[in-house]
């Protein structure tokens, strides 16, 4: 990318009152800001391809570990040597079981080829999220111990993430989730939507802990 105004890529460009995702001059991509979207780049992997550069390309992480005994709280994620924004990293170790979860974001607009994430727990997922400047709050957050569900409030134009760790077991689903945004790697399980439309978002959760958080697309 290299359209830039004072030396800053802008978070949007119209023209003759649209606002174009995608900019070209002599053949060549010189501006990409894409309209909001979420997608699933790496199930466990510790490196993933970001896809296309963007001005407003973040990355979600979303992680978490249960066990028999007492937990600590888990590791900050780092992708590609820049550590992650922590939106909610929660321990509950009730029962005399331990359960942790953790929302992570990452604004990293440049760079193409192979990701690498480093310090995090085995169990993880990234999501490519675009449409959204600043990532570094989310619209919403929301946590529960025990079953039940987990409520959250959602923006009327937005993305929604959730963690759910079962106490022992598998987790195989989470109701309310987009299906192939869902991973579900044993214990914990992951989600997300990519296309919420305001009120409450309700998620299935599970019996040890769950962690959600929902943002606000900017550019729709």
């Amino acid at each position: 990318m290299a359209l830039n105004l004072n030396g800053t890529a802008p978070d949007a460009v119209y023209l003759n009152g649209t606002r174009m995702e995608i900019v070209n001059m002599n053949g060549t991509e010189v501006y990409r800001g894409e309209n909001g979207n979420v997608s699933l780049v790496s199930r466990s992997d510790l490196t993933f391809s970001p896809g296309p550069e963007d001005v407003n390309r973040h990355f979600v992480v979303l992680s978490g570990l249960f066990s028999a005994s007492a937990v600590s709280t888990g590791p900050v994620p780092i992708i590609n040597g820049a550590t992650g924004t922590t939106i909610k990293n929660v321990v509950d170790n009730g029962s005399d079981d331990g359960g942790r979860a953790g929302i992570f974001t990452f604004k990293i607009p440049t760079g193409t080829g192979t990701f690498t994430v480093t310090n995090v727990d085995p169990r993880f997922c990234v999501y490519r999220v675009t449409g959204i400047p600043d990532m570094s709050t989310a619209f919403a957050t929301a946590q529960t111990g025990g079953s039940g569900d987990i409520n959250v409030n959602a923006p009327y134009r937005g993305c929604g993430f959730i963690v759910a760790v079962q106490n022992f077991g598998a987790v195989t689903s989470i109701t309310g989730v987009d299906a192939d945004l869902a991973y579900f790697p044993g214990n914990p399980g992951f989600g997300a939507n990519k296309a919420l439309s305001g009120g409450v978002q309700t998620y299935g959760g599970k019996s040890q802990l769950n962690i959600a958080a929902t943002f606000q697309y900017d550019f729709f």
